[in-house]
């Protein structure tokens, strides 16, 4: 099936391109992030091969459309060339303010490449396209970065959007129950890739990213009554699993790490009258609420982490005795969570429909 091209940002105006072809001032961006976050120089070839493994697809030869985009940025002071083929970059070239942006820019071409995989992946499976294909995370992308906004904000109101899309998406996919353990596990999404010999900022989040698939992969295309399913004589449910670590993402990035109040639903939830609040509320909510609230709750806490100036960066709020978490350990205590979760959720899965498998 061929996909329909999609707008992404040029120079000086919006093109129709190739989805997932990336060039001019996004790959400049992406470059340039991918340098920052690895503290270290990279060859050309490094950086082509993190931009494949981001999605990205190049015209021409990687390494010159590599090359090319930095010499745009050594002509900005944003990166050096120190050998060759290698470059540089750290905080102390750019200011505060641009690094931010381009963070935030980067976030939002993450999610346009994280659509354009999904998308892909699941046609090469027959799976059926997008039902609103207007609403597609692509299009949420363009339309946002026209204005001059950001995906990721407090209000979480464009990350719903975000949110709708992949719920939309996932209601099209078949379930479990028609097509069997077998080939249903065909049909499972793809998991991330890890680069297993990178800094240590990078290997926690991949890590992490990692889990976060897992987790939401166990209720792929499960649903609603599935997705409630218990396992005696637990309660736990995969709904309630992906509600709760919703719960645990907007507790530790938002509210702990960023300062920020905490987000609805969590914030008008009666706490004292049920600790429990986030499984038990689950049990009311469909497929595309429980997905959605998850999407939301991570979007918001991929913004955070990318803007973090280090893993040294400790936390806005404190525990009790003044002492505060960096974010070193906030995301070590997440994988924690997330693998903790994943080994309940492997065993509820099994017994839905047999799929057993990351």
């Amino acid at each position: 099936m061929e996909e329909a091209p999609v707008l992404m940002q040029s120079e000086h105006r919006w093109v129709v391109r190739t989805p997932g072809v990336i060039k001019g001032r996004p790959l400049r961006y992406l470059l340039t992030k991918l340098l920052l976050d690895a503290g270290r120089p990279l060859s050309v070839h490094e950086l082509a091969t993190r931009c494949e493994r981001e999605g990205v697809l190049f015209e021409a030869r990687p390494s010159k459309v590599v090359s090319d985009a930095l010499r745009w940025e050594i002509g900005r002071g944003r990166v050096a060339r120190c050998g060759r083929g290698v470059y540089r970059s750290s905080p102390s070239m750019i200011p505060e303010s641009t690094r931010r942006f381009i963070t935030r820019r980067v976030g939002q071409l993450r999610v346009y490449l994280a659509e354009v995989r999904a998308r892909q992946a699941a046609e090469v499976r027959g799976v059926p396209p997008l039902q609103h294909p207007s609403d597609n995370a692509a299009d949420i992308v363009a339309r946002v970065l026209s204005e001059g906004g950001a995906l990721c904000t407090s209000t979480g109101l464009r990350n719903s959007q975000v949110s709708r899309s992949a719920s939309n998406y996932r209601q099209a996919m078949p379930t479990a129950s028609m097509q069997g353990p077998e080939a249903n596990r065909d049909l499972q999404p793809p998991l991330p890739s890890m680069d297993v010999a990178s800094d240590e900022r990078t290997t926690l989040i991949e890590m992490l990213e990692y889990y976060r698939a897992v987790l939401a992969r166990k209720g792929s295309g499960l649903t609603t009554d599935q997705l409630h399913t218990r396992l005696e004589p637990s309660d736990l449910t995969i709904g309630g699993l992906l509600h709760h670590v919703a719960y645990a993402e907007d507790t530790w990035f938002t509210y702990r790490f960023l300062g920020d109040a905490p987000p609805e639903p969590w914030a008008g939830a009666d706490w004292e009258a049920d600790r429990d609040w986030e499984m038990t509320a689950a049990r009311d909510m469909d497929a595309e609420a429980i997905f959605g609230q998850y999407e939301t709750s991570l979007a918001r806490s991929r913004s955070i982490v990318d803007a973090a100036e280090s893993l040294d960066q400790l936390a806005a709020r404190t525990r009790n005795d003044g002492t505060g978490w960096n974010l070193r350990w906030i995301l070590v205590h997440m994988i924690e969570e997330y693998a903790r979760h994943c080994g309940h959720a492997d065993f509820i899965r099994q017994s839905i429909d047999g799929t057993v498998d990351d």
